[in-house]
């Protein structure tokens, strides 16, 4: 999974697809396939490892299923995944001028 992060307004969203235009309109992006995509503006990609992603969310669903059962407010900390900045010369991004 890809989210791009505009560095003018702070927005961040995920990339599908379809082209995706930031709050402020002065960054984009989408996928051109299913694996690469290509952005514009000042933004940074970022990565999620979908691996630690699925794990974090089935372990999350697991604990708030028994959280439930036990019926009490007991604050946790929720399960973390490994997300990253995808590098500028990574090939599956295309920067586009």
């Amino acid at each position: 999974m890809k989210l791009l992060m505009c560095l003018y307004c702070g927005d961040i969203f995920n990339l599908t697809h379809e082209l995706k235009i930031c709050h402020c309109g002065k960054s984009s992006g989408q996928y051109i396939d299913d694996l690469n995509a290509k952005i514009q503006g000042n933004c940074k990609a970022i990565g999620f490892s979908n691996t630690s992603f699925r794990k974090a969310y089935y372990l999350q669903k697991i604990e708030d299923e028994a959280q439930a059962k036990i019926n009490k407010q007991i604050c946790c900390e929720g399960q973390n995944f490994e997300a990253f900045f995808i590098p500028e010369y990574a090939t599956s991004i295309k920067r586009i001028k």
